[in-house]
């Protein structure tokens, strides 16, 4: 036995020696890296050995590469798949080439970098004030994080991770992501979710309008990746736009040409999408008409999302709603207002576009706060203000170590200024009482079935994978923590770590954390709780962390074909001169809700946008805008005529000028009108608000 070891140790070496030499015999390949630009999904064959070449001249051949479609030279480069959905950056590929020399004998390699300059349309940013913010058409914005497994050899550099900077000059953020979260039950009382966190395990949300065929909600991948993009609108290429859009050789802007107000009813998607501001009133999107995007802030990103995804959902286990999502996110250049140079605004249209009827439904605010430094904050609620607050867990953020904004960090709110619809009664609900009226708005306008809830809860939980106070996993782990309910079934607990388990002492409550801003006690059915009334982390002995919270609306139905509504504002504040950072985060939060309150469906709509008359350059002053009773109007000479339409495109009203310009609105009921004003030069366009 000990013989045939020897001869086959013998035989070993002997190979050995004789693939050195044949090894020797060669330099090795030289091989150039390749680089290509894509966008996200595109699929493109490049040749890697195009620019490689071999010394001694021998044949060169692909010998490993990390994609499955290829040839003995050439790989199909797919950059459609998810892990690149919200990713604009660098993406690197190794490989390796080998040579063949022709006795047959193994050749030497050589190794290379494909390097893929990924762009993506579905990925931009809005800058001004303060705030810069990364927004994707995904569910969680702010983050290209996508912790998805990489392919051998693979090496993704989305160049910056996260993007919510504040200032908006500086690598520092107060936020890493933030998404929403939507459940309830259908009428055989099954569970459908959607929402997301990380996307560590896939999307539940995908872009593009939801069709509605023979009775089932879909999307063709085609139109996915057609949605897959935002529109990026500024108010100056507006103007310019209405300036210019008769005039001979106007280029029209990208994003005003192909403002998608319109779903190919053909596929049985919505008619009316973005929306747009139709000046003649046919209700058909015609820019070279003069009609254009419609929108709020002085910058603002649109883009449409739907939940149908069934593979890969980041909610394991979880069953769609058939739920469009429309978002418009929008903010404003001011020098002089520090509430809006410190905000970032939202406004979310969900549409059930199934034939499901939902109930006990719950929409859910997801925020990962990271205030400079990520492991060392606290969270807190506002419930009077429907805020929930990421903060500095002690007086210094940062370290020698990590980077942070030092002393006297600044806090982050999410503040949930309308939340959705309250089942209709008839009635106009009075405000002031321990209801959704402390936190909500519509109550006591005068108008009924308009009363929209604020911030109904606030949970949160810890970064990690065991205990009960954790990260969800299944579709009922996500609703629960949206109902108050930890993932052991418990309700949420008032005092110490908000569990029985952790030194609370009841009752149960739907706030965590609300330091002293449940003056009614809404949080604990209008009782005082069984202990101590000041809640906080620091009065729980809680040591600060990477923090997480959610804040929840409902429950409220959601029928099929029903819209609901949710309007919130990201605010920023650092306090100086003898104010803490909490207390000018309230004022400014004070300030947006009440000016939001004063017309929640128009708040931030443009009105500044000039309309000038067809063929010249001549504007008018439309004032007060917003109006209640009259608007005075400074037309040129000639303009004898006026028609005013609403939102719609339906003529509500014309008459003969006056000479001192007044035009009666009184009789309007309040919202968003056009009115033209027309004579021999022409025609003026200007738009105002009846209150």
């Amino acid at each position: 036995m000990m013989k045939y070891k020897r001869f086959w140790l013998a035989a070993f070496f002997v190979f050995c020696a004789v693939f050195n030499v044949a090894q020797a015999q060669h330099d090795p390949p030289v091989v150039v890296n390749d680089t290509v630009f894509m966008q996200f999904g595109e699929k493109q064959w490049v040749n890697l050995l195009a620019n490689d070449y071999d010394p001694d001249g021998l044949p060169l051949r692909l010998f490993n590469c990390p994609f499955p479609n290829k040839t003995d030279s050439s790989v199909l480069v797919d950059m459609s798949a998810y892990r690149y959905m919200s990713l604009a950056g660098e993406v690197r590929f190794r490989y390796i080439v080998r040579q063949y020399p022709a006795n047959g004998s193994p050749g030497r390699i050589g190794t290379g970098l494909l390097v893929v300059h990924l762009t993506n349309r579905g990925v931009d940013s809005l800058q001004g004030g303060q705030i810069k913010a990364l927004v994707t058409v995904t569910d969680g914005q702010f983050s290209m994080y996508n912790d998805q497994p990489l392919l051998p050899g693979e090496v993704i550099d989305p160049g910056s991770n996260c993007t919510y900077n504040y200032p908006d000059n500086s690598s520092l953020a107060t936020l890493f992501t933030q998404s929403l979260w939507i459940g309830g039950f259908d009428e055989s009382n099954r569970l459908h979710f959607s929402g997301e966190r990380y996307r560590r395990k896939g999307s539940d949300f995908w872009a593009g309008p939801l069709s509605l065929r023979a009775d089932t909600v879909t999307i063709d991948s085609s139109d996915v990746f057609r949605y897959h993009r935002v529109w990026h609108l500024k108010a100056p290429v507006l103007s310019r736009h209405l300036a210019q859009y008769q005039w001979p050789g106007y280029q029209m802007p990208e994003e005003i040409a192909t403002w998608p107000a319109h779903g190919d009813t053909l596929k049985g998607e919505n008619r009316y999408l973005a929306p747009f501001v139709d000046v003649d009133g046919d209700g058909i999107y015609k820019p070279l008409q003069g009609d254009y995007p419609l929108m709020r802030g002085d910058e603002a990103i649109w883009f449409v999302l739907n939940d149908s995804r069934t593979l890969s959902r980041e909610s394991a286990n979880s069953l769609p709603l058939g739920v469009e999502v429309q978002c418009m996110v929008y903010l404003f250049h001011s020098d002089t207002d520090s509430a809006l140079a410190n905000s970032l605004f939202f406004r979310y249209t969900l549409f059930n576009r199934s034939l499901t009827n939902y109930h006990q439904v719950y929409l859910g605010l997801f925020a990962d706060f990271d205030i400079g430094q990520s492991t060392d904050d606290f969270v807190k609620c506002d419930v009077t203000r429907g805020s929930m607050i990421g903060y500095n867990g002690d007086a210094v953020d940062g370290d020698e170590l990590v980077a942070g904004y030092g002393d006297n960090p600044p806090a982050q709110s999410v503040t949930i200024l309308g939340g959705p619809l309250l089942p209709p009664d008839g009635e106009d609900n009075e405000p002031g009482g321990c209801n959704n009226s402390l936190n909500g708005c519509g109550f006591g306008d005068g108008k009924p079935d308009n009363e929209r809830i604020g911030m109904s809860r606030f949970i949160y939980f810890n970064n990690g994978s065991a205990g009960y106070m954790t990260d969800p996993d299944s579709a009922s782990d996500y609703y629960n923590y949206m109902r108050g309910m930890w993932l052991d079934g418990s309700m949420v607990e008032y005092g110490g770590h908000g569990h029985y388990g952790t030194g609370a002492y009841g009752p149960s409550c739907r706030y965590m954390y609300p330091d002293e801003s449940d003056p009614l006690w809404y949080g604990t059915a209008c009782e005082p709780p069984f202990g101590p009334e000041k809640w906080t982390e620091e009065i729980a002995g809680n040591q600060p962390g990477d923090r997480r919270g959610l804040a929840t609306m409902g429950p409220v139905e959601l029928p099929a074909g029903g819209i609901q509504l949710l309007d919130l504002v990201l605010v920023t504040a650092r306090g100086g001169e003898g104010m803490s950072s909490f207390g000018v985060l309230e004022q400014r939060i004070d300030t947006l809700r009440k000016r939001f309150l004063q017309n929640p469906d128009l708040f931030g709509v443009n009105l500044s946008l000039s309309v000038p008359t067809e063929g010249n350059k001549v504007s008018t002053a439309v004032y007060p805008n917003p109006a209640t009773r009259s608007i005075r109007v400074e037309l040129p000479h000639g303009f004898g005529k006026f028609q005013i339409s609403n939102a719609q495109g339906q003529w509500v009203k014309q008459g003969e000028m006056t000479s001192e310009g007044v035009v009666d609105v009184e009789m309007l009921i309040p919202g968003l009108y056009t009115i033209v004003f027309t004579g021999k030069q022409g025609r003026i366009t200007a738009r105002f608000v009846k209150l």
